[in-house]
């Protein structure tokens, strides 16, 4: 049985092994950039964003079980149900073993209708068609593992996640800088993509089946009572997957549909280092989730009203300071790395920080509702949001151009995280509406003001003449944005205080070792 300790230390190392994930994936897909502008041009590099949002849209196979699949394995273990762990752990399997079949299959079979779909450049065509494929099976071995991580997620051990994820970041990003030297231009990205995904495969199914033969678990077969949970489950969460998947891979194939991929590749690079952001927000909650199930099911849900309010604290610290900070460099870091005339402007970059800072809380909300066990609830309002999404967004690209259409995209987010999300909370863990709002928004004051100074300076404030300026411009408006989210905010200087007393026990544990 897992203790408080236990389940704290678990989601420390996946929230560090997240971050290292995300620094990983800014350097591919950042950092990497003018690299790739060595072996092939702008507009193919557009149109290469534009198929990967299509093979995004593949994830519409995906029916989305992953979180709730977590959510009951970790319930059960934290119950010492065996049985109804490996049952569900078969379910799972068999589940997204046909998820993946399909997505890899479907896949490989349009990728020569795709460069078309997307008005790629005429000698770019075949190439792209190719790597479509191969991001393809990679996508579908990215389900996979992802489904199989599940398992020691709800185990509370997250060493093999941080290994086969993290390594199959490097591999990636190995594979892909041998393929462009190597001189296969763009094809290197599909083969990166897939050589990832079958690393990551092999360490999990590897470490998964030696763990549970020394635990001695019963074969996971997948029994009928344990599927018609995953599908009661899974009708509601696959249309919101669906409409989901549509949704949020339509931004990029949209610009390159109407305004060529040139201004594709121009707006995907303005929001790209903001979207990065979400590879350090995020986590926050997502390497809580399993936690806070496992909580749930050992002493009920009344036990996680304090673990969310911390939660909540360290989310807002950071949600805070780093999305603001990162507007405020956006359009120094663009012009240094890659050239300002990649730079869509200071107006869309704004409406993308708060899209991120919208979207993030409505994916810590939904995250949190999912955990203490409103699984088809989450699943439906996310579906709600998604349909009036897709509409919205076409409404603000064809009236406001880009700008517009991220601003489409997070009305919804905003109204369902603000007034639906605490009720469904709330009924999770026994609290009134108002409870749950109040843990779970705490801190909204200071995003918006945060978010407000960093607009103004990223107006107003000199462009950076170098890399030094532009680290001390980062710097001092990290700090500013730190100060007034500590002054705004009583849970982010609750973090703060936590933090400095555990490095005083560490130090004095420390000396006294010695």
């Amino acid at each position: 049985m897992a203790t408080s300790g236990s389940r704290r230390s678990a989601a420390a190392w996946q929230l560090a092994s997240s971050y290292t994930g995300a620094t990983l994936a800014l350097v591919k897909g950042f950092v990497f950039i003018p690299l790739y502008f060595r072996f092939f041009d702008l507009a193919t590099y557009g149109a290469y964003l534009a198929s990967a949002n299509v093979v995004g849209l593949l994830g519409v196979l995906d029916i989305g079980i992953g979180a709730a699949l977590l959510q009951r394995l970790a319930f059960s273990c934290g119950r010492g149900d065996d049985v109804g762990f490996a049952r569900t752990a078969g379910a799972g399997a068999a589940t997204m073993g046909c998820t993946a079949f399909l997505i890899a299959t479907i896949g490989w079979a349009i990728a020569d209708y795709v460069p078309g779909w997307i008005h790629a450049p005429e000698a770019s065509v075949s190439a792209l068609a190719l790597t479509f494929g191969l991001s393809a099976l990679g996508t579908a071995a990215l389900v996979l593992y992802q489904g199989v991580l599940n398992v020691p997620a709800a185990w509370q051990n997250p060493a093999v996640i941080a290994i086969s994820r993290l390594g199959a970041q490097v591999t990636e990003i190995v594979v892909v800088l041998w393929g462009l030297f190597g001189g296969l231009g763009i094809v290197a990205l599909g083969w990166g993509t897939l050589s990832g995904g079958i690393f990551g495969l092999v360490v999990s199914l590897t470490f998964v089946g030696n763990k549970w033969r020394n635990r001695g678990l019963p074969f996971p077969w997948p029994d009928w009572a344990s599927l018609r949970w995953l599908f009661g489950v899974g009708i509601p969460t696959m249309l919101s997957r669906m409409a989901e998947q549509v949704a949020s891979n339509l931004t990029v194939a949209l610009v390159s549909r109407f305004l060529g991929p040139s201004q594709a590749a121009v707006y995907a690079i303005t929001e790209k280092t903001l979207r990065v952001t979400q590879g350090f927000i995020i986590p926050i909650i997502g390497s809580a989730l399993g936690g806070l199930a496992h909580l749930m099911g050992e002493r009920g849900p009344s036990a996680l009203l304090s673990p969310l309010r911390e939660l909540r604290g360290l989310y807002t610290l950071v949600v805070s300071v780093l999305v603001p900070a990162v507007l405020v460099i956006n359009r120094d870091l663009i012009a240094l790395w890659i050239g300002a005339e990649k730079y869509g402007g200071t107006l869309l970059s704004s409406m993308v920080a708060m899209s991120v800072m919208v979207l993030c809380h409505f994916l810590f909300v939904s995250y949190t509702a999912v955990a203490v066990g409103q699984v088809r609830s989450s699943a439906t309002l996310t579906t709600m949001e998604a349909l009036f999404r897709v509409p919205l967004m076409f409404v603000g690209l064809i009236a406001w151009g880009p700008p517009g259409m991220v601003v489409g995209a997070s009305v919804g987010y905003a109204l369902l995280s603000l007034f639906a999300f605490p009720g469904v909370i709330g009924r999770g863990i026994g609290l009134a509406k108002s409870v749950a709002a109040a843990t779970t928004g705490d801190g909204l004051v200071a995003q918006m003001v945060t978010l407000l100074l960093a607009v103004l300076a990223a107006y107003l404030s000199p462009v950076a003449s170098g890399w030094f300026a532009l680290f001390v411009k980062g710097l001092l408006a990290s700090l500013a944005l730190l100060v007034v989210t500590i002054s705004l905010n009583p849970s982010a200087r609750s973090q703060l205080s936590k933090g400095r007393a555990r490095l005083g026990r560490l130090r004095r544990r420390s000396t006294s070792d010695k």
